[in-house]
């Protein structure tokens, strides 16, 4: 029996030895273009082209960073990705959260045929709504703007989160809203004591 055991026991070793071994080769195969890339960014420009596929450098250069985030501009480019990334994330946090509340909480004529209407654009490719993007961005007056931009990236994946503020404030008791509006909270009140806000249970004001 304790030879039986040791020759299992031996075999999984040996199994998991081959398996993990290939899972290495095949993992390095994949990760090595982004390490090359990486290691590239220390290279002289004669030594990336010279070096092959080696990743270390011969000869080490830092200067490579400072060129990219001044003579080529990538400064710029890093605030403009920072700005419309924070501004459309805000945007589509905030309407997403109306919508939902609303969707929620109130009960008005063609509330079902719009939350279908919402849950049929899941079903719509991105690359579809870009020429009606486009339009209604002219037709503001924001093309080439910093404004038109943001406007794009927020109305772009809007009702996944419609859909997920819903069910978040449906599970939301009815007897808080009761409560909330003895008290005379208003509206912006009421939505602001049920939003949940990051690290705390009441709104900031």
């Amino acid at each position: 029996m304790t030879t039986v055991f040791i020759r299992r026991r031996k075999r999984f070793l040996r199994s998991n030895l081959i398996a993990v071994s290939a899972l290495l080769i095949v993992g390095f195969v994949w990760v090595y273009p982004f390490l090359w890339a990486i290691s590239g960014a220390f290279k002289t420009q004669i030594g990336l082209f010279s070096s092959g596929a080696s990743l270390i450098p011969g000869e080490w250069d830092f200067s490579n960073f400072q060129r990219a985030w001044i003579t080529a501009g990538f400064s710029q480019y890093f605030f403009n990705t920072l700005l419309y990334s924070s501004a459309s994330t805000l945007v589509e946090l905030v309407k997403s959260a109306l919508c939902g509340y609303v969707l929620a909480r109130y009960r008005f004529p063609g509330r079902t045929l719009l939350m279908t209407l919402i849950v049929g654009t899941l079903f719509v490719p991105l690359a579809s709504i870009v020429l009606p993007q486009f339009l209604v961005v002219e037709s503001l007056g924001l093309l080439n703007t910093q404004a038109g931009v943001i406007l794009a990236f927020s109305g772009a994946t809007g009702a996944l989160y419609v859909l997920l503020f819903m069910n978040f404030f449906q599970a939301i008791p009815e007897e808080l809203f009761e409560a909330a509006k003895v008290d005379g909270a208003s509206f912006p009140r009421l939505f602001g004591i049920v939003f949940p806000w990051p690290g705390q249970l009441s709104p900031p004001w």
